[in-house]
C-alpha cells in the first residue's frame, strides 16, 4: 500500500517521504546529431514506464537483532511533468551542447519492524 501518513511515528513503524528531482542531460555529438533530443524524450518515457504505480517492496533481517524482520515499502511518483529546458552549453572537450530536462518526484517510505515468527505467519496467510 503507498497511503503513508507521512511523519508519523509509532512503536514498531515509520513513514515519511522524500521529494527529490531527476535530471536528464543528452549530449549532442556534433552538428548533424538530430537524435539527441529524441534520445532524452525516450529515456523520459523508460524512466516514467519504470515508476508509473509501483509500490517497491523489501524484507530485511537485522543482523543486531535477529529475532525482527523489517519490511520497507516505498513509493515513486511524479509531482511535476517533465521540465525541459531546451538545448544547453557544455563547453567540454566531447561536445559543446547537450539537451536538458527534469522532473520532480516524491518518494513516499514506509518501515515496519515485525516479530520474525509474526512475519512467518503472516505470509503464510498473504
Amino acid at each position: 500500500d503507498h497511503d503513508c501518513k507521512t511523519g508519523a511515528f509509532y512503536e514498531n513503524a515509520l513513514e515519511f517521504s522524500v521529494n527529490f528531482q531527476i535530471y536528464i542531460i543528452v549530449v549532442v555529438l556534433n552538428s548533424k546529431d538530430f537524435d539527441a533530443n529524441s534520445r532524452m524524450l525516450i529515456l523520459y518515457g523508460m524512466l516514467s514506464d519504470f515508476l508509473h504505480n509501483r509500490v517497491h517492496k523489501y524484507t530485511l533481517e537485522n543482523q543486531s537483532q535477529p529475532e525482527y524482520v523489517n519490511k520497507i515499502n516505498f513509493y515513486i511518483y511524479p509531482t511535476s511533468n517533465m521540465q525541459t529546458v531546451g538545448l544547453i552549453n557544455l563547453g567540454t572537450k566531447y561536445s559543446n551542447h547537450a539537451y536538458s530536462a527534469s522532473v520532480a518526484f516524491n518518494a513516499s517510505v514506509k518501515t515496519i519492524e515485525i516479530l520474525k515468527e509474526e512475519h512467518k505467519i503472516a505470509r503464510k496467510y498473504n
